[in-house]
C-alpha cells in the first residue's frame, strides 16, 4: 500500500487531498507555504489545496452581499460583529450570534442557568452556530435535550462529521465487540497514513489486515 509522502514533497492539490492530515500538519504546511495557518482544519485544507494549484496565491476572499453591506453601521461593521461575546452582559434574551464563543464567559452565564455538571457538548456547539437569532433560553433548552439523549443509554450521541477519530473508533469497537479502545486507537493510527480519498478515513472490516 502506497505510503504517505512528506508535506514538502507535495505539488499539487490532488495529491494533497487523497490522504489524511493532522492540524497540526496542516498548519505546518501552511507555514512552509507562506500562507496564514489559522481556522479549522477544514479551512486549512481548502488554503493548502488552492495554494498548490495557484502557485501560493490564496482564494480570494468572497464580497459581501448587498443586503449584508447595507447592515453595516459607520464604522464598517456588522452587528454580529461588534457583538463581544468574552465581555457583554449575558441574559436569557441575549441572541446568538453567527460567531458566538464558547469561551469562559459564555461557559459561566450557561452553568447560572444549568446549575449542575456543565460541557459544550459538540452538538451543542454546532446546533448553536447554525441557530443565530435564536436567544440563550433556547440555548439551555437544547442543551438539556442534548444532555438527556447522552444519558439515556437507548440512545447513541451523533458524532460531528469532522470527528474521524470518535467516528472510526465506535465503527471499529461495534465490529469487533472482542477489542478495547486502545486497539482501535493502534488501527486509527494506521489507517490514517493510507490514501483517504477527500481526507476521510473511515473503518473497514479489511483495516485488521494493516498490523
Amino acid at each position: 500500500m502506497a505510503s504517505r509522502p512528506h508535506y514538502k514533497r507535495i505539488r499539487t492539490s490532488a495529491e494533497f487531498l487523497q490522504w489524511y492530515w493532522l492540524k497540526s500538519e496542516m498548519q505546518e504546511f501552511c507555514r512552509y507555504l507562506g500562507v496564514p495557518y489559522s481556522g479549522s482544519k477544514f479551512t486549512l485544507r481548502d488554503r493548502i489545496a488552492h495554494a498548490l494549484d495557484h502557485s501560493g496565491q490564496l482564494r480570494p476572499a468572497r464580497k459581501a452581499s448587498k443586503k449584508a453591506a447595507r447592515k453595516k453601521d459607520r464604522s464598517g461593521r456588522s452587528p454580529a460583529e461588534e457583538f463581544n461575546w468574552a465581555r457583554a452582559k449575558l441574559t436569557p434574551q441575549t441572541k446568538i450570534t453567527p460567531k458566538i464563543s464558547f469561551g469562559p464567559h459564555t461557559r459561566r452565564f450557561v452553568l447560572t442557568q444549568i446549575q449542575g455538571k456543565f460541557t459544550f457538548y459538540s452538538e451543542f456547539m454546532a446546533w448553536a452556530r447554525a441557530n443565530p437569532g435564536k436567544t440563550l433560553a433556547d440555548a439551555v433548552v437544547q442543551w438539556r435535550k442534548i444532555d438527556a439523549d447522552r444519558r439515556n443509554p437507548a440512545k447513541q450521541t451523533r458524532i460531528a462529521a469532522h470527528n474521524m477519530l470518535n467516528q472510526y473508533v465506535r465503527a471499529f469497537l461495534a465490529d469487533n465487540p472482542g477489542c478495547d479502545f486502545k486497539v482501535a486507537l493502534k488501527f486509527w493510527k494506521l489507517k490514517r497514513r493510507c490514501p483517504a480519498p477527500g481526507g476521510f478515513v473511515k473503518y473497514e472490516s479489511s483495516d485488521l489486515k494493516l498490523s
